[in-house]
């Protein structure tokens, strides 16, 4: 009588310890889904980050070795059909590249590289805001929206002058290509 008893008591026993079980499991998993998720956010901030340390790299490049180059607008006008300074804007890999200096007229907008595939008409205007809005002695990045492409800007002043700035339209398409390559490899 006392074993027909102790048989349902002791499959109560193990029944629970199962559930038990399982809880913990599931517990465990759930820990571990979230450490996993907060470790891919990191991964993905850490690779943002060395992309836009990297095009802002290029940009002070750019912006040092134009510094002589582009003093004001008329030494601009000089600069812009020289081969040095070509070469100089090319390599730094940007979508579009712009100038905005002082001029007797105010301030000179000028577009000193692009690539016609990848721009979008972008007019003096727009650029000139760009420049007032978020230039300063620091690098500035900006991602606007338009017409339904989203836009990294880069601005930055010319040689500690925060009356004369430069420019650089990035594409995100190396980021996105950077971040599914990322998403895909883990």
């Amino acid at each position: 009588v006392i074993q027909a008893r102790l048989a349902p008591v002791a499959l109560l026993i193990a029944l629970a310890f199962v559930v038990v079980g399982f809880l913990r499991v599931d517990r465990e998993m759930t820990q571990a889904e979230r450490n996993r998720a907060a470790l891919t956010a990191s991964e993905t901030a850490t690779l943002v980050e060395v992309f836009l340390l990297r095009q802002v790299t290029r940009l002070q490049s750019i912006e040092h070795a134009a510094e002589t180059l582009i003093a004001d607008s008329l030494a601009l006008n000089r600069a812009q059909g020289s081969s040095e300074a070509v070469s100089i804007f090319k390599n730094g890999r940007f979508d579009g590249l712009w100038v905005v200096v002082p001029s007797s007229r105010g301030q000179t907008v000028t577009q000193l590289y692009g690539q016609p595939s990848k721009l979008l008409t972008v007019d003096s205007t727009a650029i000139a805001q760009l420049v007032e809005s978020y230039s300063s002695l620091g690098p500035k990045a900006v991602v606007t929206r338009r017409k339904g492409e989203t836009l990294l800007w880069l601005v930055q002043s010319i040689g500690g002058r925060s009356y004369s700035s430069i420019t650089g339209l990035v594409s995100l398409d190396s980021l996105t290509y950077l971040l599914h390559q990322q998403r895909y490899s883990g």
